[in-house]
């Protein structure tokens, strides 16, 4: 038992890291990645001095054209738009410091990291380890909420939204600086905790300056994770007349279900997801997740995960009231942006959870709305309607539990966002289960739009013929596709069903050892004796675990 004790602090522990920080695109880790895989492109050439031609000389022919950008009235929905620059948005949870333009006075404010985790970890692990041998389990929740404090306390923000610690900003990473321009590209960074609809100002002043520097009328955008909030409010207050194209890469513009239900406190392990889960890749944990993937796997499907979250979940009620009360409605439920990861089915319960009518957050509340029933609310008609003026695509993962913290977190998606909501409306099989052999995809726009696993029908999405789906992919805000990108702003005929090499249903094969990133049209594996007799196997424990939850319901 004292063991069992034990095992439970290190989950909830685990659970904290997780919930405790905003969701992550990581966007940063792959910046110089991404540096190299973008088009060599030359800023525009300097202006030519006009000089007077002597009289009686033969006309002379015309100089050569200057690269010029597309004309105005050019359908920017199928053209070559490579010639643009593109901004490329960090993601959320990037690090944040303190007196950032001082070289001096420069530190870190946050960061998630593993060492930075772990510096705010070691104060509190020797107390709470004595007190969880005691059974003290008072303690252990003064130290989990300590550590939370050391870890993620300088987020803070107070009632309006507005930093309790001043001087916070970011401006640089990954070994770029704001308005740095290479290849033709530049880095977009910014304090991720404010509001999108407040974001999307500055964003539009930033679109200003580079085009003002490269000389070009419109932008490409490249859109990582939770910065897709702020891009759909800069569609809403700005439209697109800047812009020649937006790629929405496992954007969370229509929130996540995770998000929501954790501010409902709806906090509970879910099996389901947890046998099948990408939570410690996403953070960067790469060898944990290699290790653990197949006893996950085989736990789950024996069963024993079903009866070990139960356990989890029924200890973790003891604390989980203490845990929002002093530390999560602190600090994460006060940044603004949270909210806007936050869907519109679960945004009005979620206030009256966290907020509970309290007017001294009323003015808090008015700045939040205007991201949910100015963009989110209307997120499918303002795709459609930049799509007829620019190039729009996006790129969601599928066939991935969301992290295994809440009751709903058994669904199709990228470790984070589901992928209904990534897609702008994909419909995708039941966890566990395929479309039927009989389906039919919803929308019959004679094209098929049903992934070759039936897993995940596309017809429905707001942009069926823009809109990429990748297998097995986490929430690591990948960019280069093996080239997918640049034949985006390439191709005059922006289509899912227009190249091969890039259909609307792709695999992501991750290479541990060498290549960390493969992208291959999706195909299904040829059926032998020994995948056969696997399945077979857990066709078996599969009904073995049917009988587990069987007896968890019948007992109440």
């Amino acid at each position: 038992m004292k063991h069992v004790k034990r095992a439970l602090c290190v989950l909830m522990a685990l659970a904290l890291l997780v919930c405790c920080a905003p969701p992550a695109a990581l966007a940063e880790e792959a910046g110089n990645e991404a540096a190299q895989t973008m088009p060599e492109e030359s800023l525009p050439p300097e202006t030519r001095e006009e000089t007077e031609q002597p009289e009686e000389t033969e006309p002379e022919e015309p100089p050569a054209a200057e690269e010029q950008a597309l004309p105005q009235d050019l359908d920017l929905t199928q053209a070559n738009v490579s010639g643009y620059p593109v901004i490329q948005t960090a993601g959320a949870t990037s690090a944040l410091y303190f007196n950032e333009d001082n070289p001096i006075l420069k530190t870190i404010a946050f960061e998630n990291s593993a060492e930075n985790f772990a510096n705010a970890f070691a104060p509190v692990k020797e107390p709470m380890t004595e007190a969880a041998k005691k059974l003290d389990w008072n303690t252990v929740v003064d130290c989990l909420i300590q550590f939370v404090w050391n870890w993620a306390g300088n987020l803070q923000m107070d009632e309006n939204g507005n930093s309790v610690h001043p001087g916070i900003s970011r401006n640089s990473g990954s070994g770029w600086t704001q308005g740095e321009i290479r290849n033709n590209r530049a880095m977009y960074f910014y304090d991720w905790r404010l509001d999108p609809w407040d974001l999307a100002e500055g964003f539009d002043r930033y679109i200003d300056d580079i085009r003002q520097r490269t000389g070009k009328d419109k932008i490409n955008v490249l859109v990582t994770s939770g910065t897709g909030t702020m891009v759909l409010a800069y569609l809403a207050r700005y439209g697109t007349d800047k812009l020649a194209s937006i790629c929405f890469n496992q954007s969370m513009h229509n929130g996540s279900g995770l998000m929501g239900q954790l501010a409902l406190r709806q906090f509970s392990m879910n099996a389901d997801a947890l046998g099948y889960t990408h939570t410690f890749d996403i953070f960067f944990m790469e060898d944990i997740q290699a290790k653990a993937e197949p006893y996950l796997k085989w736990l789950y499907e024996s069963g024993v995960m079903e009866i070990g979250t139960k356990l989890f979940t029924q200890a973790s009620k003891l604390i989980t009231d203490r845990i929002y009360d002093e530390a999560l409605n602190p600090i994460m439920f006060m940044m603004p942006m949270f909210w806007a990861y936050i869907p519109l089915e679960y945004y009005e319960a979620a206030k009256l959870s966290v907020f509970r009518g309290d007017p001294k957050y009323d003015n808090f509340i008015d700045g939040i709305d205007r991201y949910h029933y100015q963009a989110q609310a209307f997120s499918d008609e303002l795709l459609r309607e930049a799509a007829k003026k620019i190039k729009i695509s996006l790129w969601c993962g599928y066939n991935l539990a969301t992290i295994p913290l809440v009751p709903n977190s058994a669904v199709h998606s990228d470790n984070l966002v589901e992928t209904f909501r990534a897609s702008n409306g994909a419909i995708c099989a039941r966890w566990g289960e395929k479309l039927p052999s009989y389906y039919k995809q919803r929308v019959a726009d004679g094209h098929n739009h049903i992934s070759p696993d039936r897993l995940v029908d596309a017809s429905t999405c707001a942009l069926p013929e823009q809109t990429w789906f990748s297998k097995n992919q986490w929430h690591r805000g990948e960019y280069n596709y093996e080239g997918w990108y640049q034949w985006f702003l390439e191709t005059t005929n922006l289509s899912v069903f227009e190249n091969e090499r890039y259909p609307q249903f792709m695999e992501m094969i991750q290479h541990r050892d060498s290549n960390p990133t493969e992208y291959v049209p999706l195909t299904l594996p040829v059926s032998t004796w020994q995948s056969r007799l696997l399945d077979a196997a857990y066709f078996f424990l599969k009904c073995w675990r049917f009988l587990i939850k069987m007896a968890f319901w019948w007992l109440g």
